[in-house]
């Protein structure tokens, strides 16, 4: 366990070091409205991304997990990967399709000038990461952390290396999004190498494969990631739609200093995330003699993240605002005051998806769809509400209000399956 933490905490500290070397770049060479623009372009493909996973990384990861003979889990891997190539096509082509009348109702011309052209890109972009994501997803579920760890370096690696080389040819978001795609294409390569060594097997098993088999494993994924859509809907609200809000309903300058605040909070719960996926699936199981047991190791590491989560949150609320003006600059000094009032969001969000991933263990997807519905609508109201006159000081209380009763029903919840096998 200790070996897996190593690896998804190392994962998680590459991804945040390049993603946040990347998103200086890109505000400092921009300027501030041409960092606004890219931020807003970048919340919208953050949606449309999530929109296209379609739950299918998720479910493909549980399924996965839960396989321990190597025929039932290549039949398994095989399904997963028809069903991520199929959905991802369909949103690729449909983004693609509709991105010049989807531009017009996010601003374009009269507010971002570029946004018909990212729109479009987005297309090619969100297909290149529903892979990459896909295959982190099917290597955690395989318990393949190492792997995890060298799809994770590619990734955030390539992104920076092209999105600075773009930008410096060209100062203008376009360029970004040039080097997201033409790192997309090889990190596609690389993780369909990985993938390939979890599909090859031995011929007498490749002779057993069952076509009808994998059809009705696709079926089932599929079925199960259907409440994970609505899951991934409402994480999308609670990460993506503030800033797609500001974006419509606020400033330019509103949208850039509260992606910086935002950004910074997102990175830092990779930290608890690691934690979180490299132990959960020790918990994909519980049974009446090891109960009183996994629960004590289940606690030992919810105390872990949140004394991590405090220690954090302690370091925005004091170093917050100087770190954003050196890292940053003077221009975005404003989202020192920004992340203070985000540090109950990481709190909130570090604590309730410890519990969220082993409800997703535990098939309560559909329990977690229906909270996610319920933070989704309280998250609109308050945005509607408190952007116009707050600005993104309002996008911050809001989106920090609305992950209360998620967090609190999941804990009950999760309380609840751990009662059940005490109880006898």
């Amino acid at each position: 366990m200790i070996k897996n933490v190593s690896y998804t905490l190392l994962a998680k500290i590459v991804a945040m070091l390049f993603y946040l070397a990347t998103d200086i770049v890109v505000a400092r060479m921009l300027n501030i409205d041409g960092y606004s623009e890219w931020t807003y372009f970048y919340s919208v493909a953050t949606m449309l991304g999530y929109v296209t996973w379609f739950g299918i990384n998720a479910s493909v990861k549980v399924f996965v997990s839960k396989q321990n003979d190597e025929k039932e889990r290549t039949e398994c891997l095989r399904a997963g990967l028809i069903l991520r190539l199929l959905i991802s096509i369909f949103f690729a082509v449909l983004i693609m399709a509709l991105s010049y009348p989807f531009a017009k109702v996010l601003g374009y011309p009269d507010k971002y000038a570029n946004l018909d052209k990212l729109i479009l890109m987005s297309g090619a972009m969100v297909f290149t990461s529903s892979f990459t994501e896909f295959f982190k997803e099917t290597s955690i579920g395989l318990e393949r952390y190492k792997d995890v760890l060298i799809i994770t370096t590619i990734e955030f690696g390539l992104n920076f290396l092209f999105s600075f080389i773009g930008i410096c040819i060209y100062h203008n978001p376009t360029a970004v999004a040039a080097g997201y795609i033409i790192a997309g294409i090889f990190e596609l390569i690389a993780g369909c190498m990985i993938y390939r060594q979890y599909i090859i097997i031995d011929k007498d098993i490749k002779s057993k494969l069952d076509t009808a088999r994998i059809t009705a494993l696709a079926k089932k994924i599929m079925k199960y990631a259907i409440p994970l859509v609505i899951i991934s809907f409402g994480g999308m609200v609670l990460i993506e739609m503030d800033t797609v809000m500001l974006g419509m309903l606020s400033s330019r300058e509103q949208v850039s200093v509260y992606a910086v605040a935002k950004k910074l909070c997102q990175k830092a719960t990779h930290i608890n995330y690691a934690l979180c996926t490299g132990t959960m699936t020790a918990f994909s199981v519980l049974t009446y003699e090891t109960i009183v047991e996994k629960r004590k190791k289940f606690n030992k590491l919810c105390g872990i993240n949140i004394i991590v989560a405090v220690t954090v949150s302690l370091g925005f609320i004091i170093a917050g605002p100087l770190a954003i003006k050196i890292l940053y600059g003077s221009e975005y000094r404003e989202a020192g005051d920004v992340i203070r009032l985000l540090t109950p969001y990481y709190i909130l969000y570090s604590i309730s998806n410890f519990y969220s991933l082993f409800l997703d263990f535990h098939n309560k997807a559909t329990f977690r769809s229906l909270c996610y519905v319920l933070t989704l609508v309280i998250n609109l109201i308050l945005n509607w509400m408190l952007i116009p006159p707050m600005g993104a000081n309002g996008a911050a209380i809001a989106t920090a209000v609305s992950l209360i009763p998620y967090t609190v029903l999941v804990i009950i919840q999760t309380e609840k399956i751990f009662a059940k096998y005490r109880a006898k």
